[in-house]
């Protein structure tokens, strides 16, 4: 993939999220073609993580030479070695000995874990396959980027309602979709099911959430999105007013360089 020859360009970009109120899966995959674009590693993963690194991902995209099957591999729990690792730091893995890096044939490893004010957090990685090494250049780009990323993120990412948190992988495909406000005939061909499959899943978001139209599901997904931002945070802390929750911040600062996690 191409490394793009403007930071500033990828930084514009990732300020531009924002603007037209993306779905959770599309601002993640934005956020990973962007790092991929930029950094040019041979491949890039992002996922989140609303219930910590012991359970499974919120939404993940892997930008890499894997099939999505085994591309999960890079994201699936449990990942407890990350629940210590300082947050906002750039962590290389320069002597793969994990199983499943080896089994996907990374060779050096590269990552940042960014904390959101209500705990959901944010896991960006770059990798090298089959014996090579990540240059000093990409690693620098990666930590540059990362900041930006992470702010961008921060603030777009819409935490899911409980009804949602279960959701097999292709209802919650059909409610991202909804939300971008795709109808039911863009919803099947974007995702290959069939109509009457989309009114299948329609039917079960509709009973997830107790509602009775995709417009009442739609409203019910965004508010009660943006009213669970600051419910998970640390115990005893207060919810944030609703004026001040599109500028909580992950906690990144200048992301610096740490040998190992």
């Amino acid at each position: 993939m191409d490394v793009m020859e403007s930071l500033q360009e990828v930084i514009f970009a990732l300020g531009q999220l924002g603007t037209s109120k993306p779905s959770n899966g599309a601002i993640l995959e934005q956020v990973g073609l962007l790092l991929a674009r930029s950094v040019g590693a041979e491949a890039t993963s992002v996922s989140v993580h609303e219930q910590g690194f012991e359970n499974p991902v919120s939404a993940w995209v892997v930008l890499g030479a894997w099939p999505r099957h085994d591309a999960i591999r890079l994201v699936e729990p449990p990942m407890s070695h990350l629940a210590n690792v300082e947050r906002g730091r750039l962590h290389r893995l320069g002597a793969i000995n994990d199983e499943r890096h080896l089994a996907l044939n990374i060779s050096d490893h590269g990552l940042v874990v960014v904390r959101r004010a209500d705990a959901t957090e944010l896991l960006m990685t770059i990798s090298a396959l089959g014996g090579k090494r990540l240059s000093d250049e990409q690693l620098e780009r990666f930590g540059q980027l990362a900041l930006f990323a992470a702010r961008a993120w921060s603030g777009v990412w819409r935490r899911e309602p409980e009804w949602a948190v279960d959701l097999k992988t292709p209802c919650r495909n059909v409610l991202e979709m909804v939300v971008e406000g795709l109808d039911d005939d863009q919803i099947a061909t974007k995702s290959g099911l069939s109509y009457h499959a989309v009114r299948a899943h329609l039917k079960r978001l509709f009973r997830a959430a107790g509602v009775r139209s995709r417009l009442h599901l739609m409203q019910a997904y965004r508010e009660e999105c943006a009213g669970r931002r600051f419910e998970a945070g640390a115990a005893g802390e207060q919810r944030a007013p609703a004026a001040t929750v599109q500028n909580h911040q992950a906690e990144v600062g200048p992301v610096h360089f740490a040998q190992a996690c």
